[in-house]
């Protein structure tokens, strides 16, 4: 249920036509060797982008590296690396088990490296839930969430119940079995974006497409209710599915991502 089948890279950033550094650094705890690429932008904001699910850095349904040129050409500085178990990063991955770690050794490598600058986070599904969780927990410029779902327990219910084929109710009588397993064999800790989201002070960018089958709109609702922050923003884009909101309009979703970091920047001066 949990584990992730490894995808090769499929592109590098010369495919749009990026320079770019391959780097490497450790994640917390567990030393586990992450791999990346860094974008040089002209800003003083650094983004890291988070992937969900099984995908890597270069996630091509959802457009990262596309979505990457777009703001470098803005001027931000990017981070694009693989959680552990994905593309060239050391490990097995897991959903949303150790991405605080590995998003925590991001942080730490970028803060050694570039000191004054501020560092952002760009998550998309899952890796917008392991986003939120992150700073629920530690401070960061901005968040930037892409279709991020509420609850672990209704998310998973809705992708199981898809993927074995039977009714969501009998999903959810398992459901505590499942995840005390996934605990006592991969140290996973259930906890809700929802519940996480409370704890932090930065602004949120809160995007959500209103055609997801998979993250239901009231999902993004209740996120942007329960944060509360006056600086947060929500966008519900029209006829986008899960993550597709780039897709849908490039040239309005950079619009909207660029102008809410602004808006962060210039509130944090």
């Amino acid at each position: 249920m949990l584990k992730i089948p490894r995808i090769p890279l499929g592109q590098t950033p010369d495919s749009v036509g990026l320079a770019y550094e391959n780097v490497c650094f450790p994640s917390r705890i567990d030393g586990t060797l992450l791999r990346g690429w860094y974008l040089p932008g002209k800003r003083a904001i650094t983004l890291i982008i988070v992937n969900g699910g099984a995908q890597n850095r270069v996630d091509l349904e959802t457009g990262t590296l596309e979505i990457g040129r777009d703001l470098v050409e803005k001027g931000y500085n990017l981070l694009l690396f693989d959680l552990r178990g994905r593309g060239e990063s050391e490990g097995q991955g897991y959903h949303l088990v150790h991405s605080e770690r590995d998003l925590g050794g991001a942080v730490d490598y970028l803060k050694q490296r570039f000191p004054s600058r501020n560092i952002s986070l760009m998550g998309f599904s899952t890796g917008a839930a392991a986003a939120i969780i992150f700073t629920g927990r530690e401070k960061v410029a901005a968040v930037v969430s892409d279709n991020c779902f509420a609850n672990v327990t209704d998310s998973l219910t809705t992708k199981l119940a898809a993927d074995w084929g039977i009714p969501r109710i009998i999903v959810k009588i398992i459901a505590p079995g499942l995840f005390l397993t996934a605990r006592m064999l991969y140290g996973y800790k259930k906890i809700d974006p929802v519940s996480s989201v409370t704890n932090i002070s930065c602004p949120i960018l809160f995007i959500q497409g209103d055609n997801d089958d998979l993250v239901p709109v009231s999902d993004t609702y209740s996120l942007y209710k329960a944060s509360g922050n006056t600086f947060d923003d929500l966008w519900i884009v029209p006829n986008a599915s899960h993550t597709q909101a780039y897709h849908t309009n490039p040239a309005v979703y950079i619009e909207r991502v660029t102008g809410f970091l602004e808006k962060t920047e210039a509130e944090s001066d």
